[in-house]
């Protein structure tokens, strides 16, 4: 049955909802509730947020800075001590969507608009910026390339 009192008719989707945490093991499930408790889970969902909810981001510690070098000026600097928890986390990156589901989501976006560029001719028909020629190899090593409107041209050789 259905809870139809929460919006559009989602069991759970409320502020007086439980905290279902069945799915996590022990281990997950203890750290969410300490995190909750000790009142660092927003800048957690923050972070996660930040990684696209990488499933195993890379934590990276350490600073940089920009000079100018010919007046020793510092131009910008960058620490990851600034960062929630002093840690600078990026996406793993990994396609797998057996390891990293958020970064295989990506990867797969990534090629679908780059195959879909090179097919309608270019980015700018495939709403980017500058219009570049995509050019896909083909089974014998030549390169296939999309003319202006679209329609294909012959084979070029690649070398």
């Amino acid at each position: 049955m259905v809870d139809r009192s929460a919006p559009f008719g989602f069991p759970g989707y409320s502020d007086d909802a439980p905290l279902d945490l069945g799915s996590l093991g022990a281990a997950a499930r203890q750290s969410v509730v300490d995190r909750l408790v000790g009142g660092t889970f927003d800048a957690w969902a923050d972070a996660a947020a930040r990684v696209g909810h990488c499933a195993h981001p890379i934590r990276l510690v350490g600073s940089s800075r920009r000079v100018d070098r010919a007046t020793g000026e510092v131009l910008s600097s960058y620490s990851s001590a600034h960062e929630p928890f002093g840690v600078t986390y990026v996406r793993c990156g990994n396609r797998r969507a057996s390891v990293c589901p958020a970064c295989s989501r990506t990867y797969a976006r990534d090629t679908f608009e780059m195959i879909r560029a090179g097919v309608v001719g270019g980015q700018e028909r495939a709403g980017g910026g500058q219009r570049q020629s995509a050019g896909l190899p083909d089974v014998d090593g030549s390169v296939l390339r999309s003319g202006a409107r679209g329609e294909g041209r012959a084979a070029v050789p690649s070398s």
